[in-house]
């Protein structure tokens, strides 16, 4: 469709092209299903306790970061989630070994939600969907029921780094091995849930098999997806659901959110998947550091809200609230009471709303160049724009705010 007007610099040609189901066809997302669900609205922000503790996470230290968060009001600046990120499993992979916690918390998962609700939070809960070969109701298992993991081409049961995969074309093993999971975090009170280990399973697993899941009539996309489905129907549509990690088109849909990257935060991520933002899923850049380790700082910022922060601690959670992605922060007990630490990643709390796909090259010259629909398991590519500009709706105002990607 066009149109053609006269005007003092002669004929002009205005064209509307329009391309309906747009994400579904034309960027190849074919599960993408708006009428069927709708995208998790509201802030995603909270605290992850994986790169402050990893697996050093105990009962004593989850009680003494509740007691700063209570102490300095921290829920009231948009901490929503207190999410635990390894450390408490008794197994590796059976419903037992993630509902059954191990000694470092004594007071068991009943504690630990009641210990967040009183903080003013909500409990989150980290996952993996491989099944290791050490726990022991995933070895009874594999020696009773062979037919719920999938097999290498010699017809072995396939075990890859020490984990099993699923075969989740088998009804049995979903209904034994994954459903009882996630219907014990919904009634233990858990409202956020990660599911990690997506794009390993994938890469580790169904890849390494192809001639097993054509004799099921299953693909590696198929086979992920009925995994989460399963998951997600006992969980409900009230809690949000994380994938992690990779950008796996085949989870639109199932999961509320998607870890975009590997480990460690990406500002690429953003950049490379803006336009899905809102639309097909919240993006999720992995976890802000306070303090970032490993890693040059540039310099320190003063702010209304403290002395001096270092840069990184201030930039990457407020690119996050921006962008409108789920913003996790990761930071340690002493560095929670630290008033240069805590107020300035606080004050970009909670994440914004913000225009779906509303996401523009600043120098028109250099192509953004971005591969819209990302293989399973891989991670997001940058964009080829240095700079990029995207549209925030907050309070009925718009705005207009420019992010650049290379020095963060």
């Amino acid at each position: 469709m066009h149109w053609e007007t006269a005007g003092q610099t002669g004929k002009q040609t205005l064209e509307l092209t329009f391309r309906p189901r747009f994400y579904q066809k034309h960027k190849g997302l074919q599960y993408f299903t708006p009428w069927t669900c709708k995208v998790w609205k509201g802030s995603v922000s909270g605290y992850c306790t994986w790169w402050a503790y990893k697996a050093g996470l105990n009962q004593e230290a989850m009680d003494s970061v509740l007691d700063v968060f209570k102490e300095k009001n921290l829920p009231d600046y948009g901490y929503r989630y207190f999410q635990f990120d390894d450390a408490y499993q008794s197994g590796g992979g059976s419903p037992q070994g993630w509902l059954n916690w191990n000694e470092k918390f004594p007071g068991g998962p009943q504690y630990a939600v009641k210990r967040i609700k009183e903080t003013g939070m909500e409990p989150g809960i980290w996952v993996f969907c491989f099944f290791k070969r050490g726990d022991p109701v995933v070895q009874k298992a594999a020696k009773e029921h062979p037919e719920w993991f999938i097999h290498d081409a010699d017809g072995k049961m396939f075990t890859n780094r020490g984990w099993y995969a699923l075969d989740t074309t088998n009804k049995d093993a979903l209904e034994r091995l994954v459903r009882p999971t996630y219907r014990g975090l919904r009634k233990l009170g858990f409202t956020c849930v990660k599911i990690d280990g997506a794009g390993d399973l994938v890469d580790w697993g169904y890849r390494k098999c192809p001639a097993y899941l054509e004799k099921t009539g299953s693909t590696e996309q198929a086979a992920l997806r009925r995994f989460y489905e399963a998951a997600r129907e006992e969980l409900g549509r009230d809690i949000y659901v994380l994938t992690c990690w990779g950008v796996l088109p085949e989870q639109i849909g199932v999961a509320d959110g998607c870890r975009l990257s590997t480990d460690g935060f990406r500002v690429a991520s953003f950049q490379g998947f803006n336009s899905w933002e809102g639309v097909v899923w919240r993006n999720d850049p992995d976890h802000c550091d306070v303090l970032p380790v490993g890693r040059k700082e540039y310099s320190v910022m003063k702010t209304f809200a403290a002395d001096a922060a270092p840069l990184d601690s201030i930039l990457r959670p407020s690119l996050t609230s921006m962008a409108g992605g789920s913003s996790s922060l990761a930071t340690r007990r002493r560095c929670t009471r630290t008033t240069t630490t805590w107020k300035a990643p606080g004050a970009a709390l909670p994440s914004f709303s913000r225009f779906p796909g509303n996401c523009t090259t600043i120098r028109p010259s250099i192509p953004v160049g971005i591969s819209e629909t990302m293989p399973a398991g891989a991670a997001a590519k940058p964009a080829g724009g240095s700079w990029k500009s995207t549209g925030l709706s907050i309070t009925g105002r718009s705005w207009e705010v420019i992010a650049g990607g290379e020095r963060t």
